[in-house]
């Protein structure tokens, strides 16, 4: 039986993503060795030859500068999902006075809305976008910085806040497991530095490609689940901590 060597991505939903993956190779008989990093430092173990397939590449906007180096050693496999980065707020904030990222210069805004805004790590696409939105949009000269947290905590204070009704602004992206709970209102951005969507690609380094059958590699060509499923995959798997196959079952019935 052969093994394969998985990456997956350190956040939440790229573990929801490797997770729905690698219940389709233990399905066609295959082990599954799974090892985790940070966006860029896993792209560096595939480069390495470290594993065999890097659940997921977000191409070409928040991780194509991590794989450009390397990208004749691999193949392009399927889009599991649509992903996008945004600057959203909570639906409860007054939409008559903020709809844009440029509305966060507003004086009746600056004066209630928390400038400290929070992100992830700094090697994801939306920590280095949000950085550009700061500088570009002179939100800088307003008093809005940008602190990255860890994931746990990042989450954290999203739900915190929402609780309390802040008025905030939240880096934010499409999947993940906050958009099955809460309903948050998007910013227009328009500059473009939040780039377009981006499609979650499965990477094979193609000498790697001789441990799978060729109906393996045909499913994985296929695949698709998209933006809501993931979502809701991450939430029952990191919130209700069902298994894959109890959240995969839990989706089926819901949607029937």
């Amino acid at each position: 039986m052969e093994t394969i060597r998985l990456g997956q991505i350190a956040l939440s939903f790229h573990r929801a993503s490797a997770a729905y993956v690698s219940n389709i190779l233990y399905h066609y008989g295959y082990k599954v060795s799974v090892k985790e990093a940070p966006h860029e430092a896993a792209f560096e173990l595939l480069k390495n030859n470290e594993i065999d397939l890097l659940v997921s590449a977000w191409l070409p906007g928040s991780h194509g500068k991590y794989l450009a180096s390397f990208e004749e050693d691999v193949i392009k496999l399927g889009t599991i999902y649509s992903p996008y980065c945004i600057w959203g707020v909570p639906e409860y904030m007054d939409a008559s006075i903020i709809n844009g990222v440029d509305d966060l210069r507003k004086p009746e805004i600056t004066s209630i809305i928390d400038k400290n805004i929070f992100c992830i790590n700094p090697g994801a696409g939306i920590s280095r976008f949000s950085l550009e939105i700061i500088q570009q949009y002179k939100l800088n000269e307003l008093g809005y910085t940008l602190t990255h947290l860890t994931e746990d905590e990042y989450f954290a204070y999203i739900e915190k806040s929402l609780e309390q009704k802040k008025q905030f602004v939240i880096p934010f992206w499409h999947p993940q497991f906050l958009h099955y709970k809460y309903q948050f209102r998007e910013l227009k951005e328009p500059i473009g530095l939040l780039r377009s969507k981006d499609e979650a690609t499965l990477l094979l380094r193609k000498d790697s490609l001789s441990k799978f059958d060729h109906q393996t590699v045909a499913m994985l060509k296929n695949i698709y689940l998209g933006n809501e499923q993931i979502s809701a995959l991450d939430y029952l798997l990191h919130i209700k901590k069902m298994n894959i196959g109890q959240a995969l079952l839990y989706i089926k019935q819901n949607q029937s």
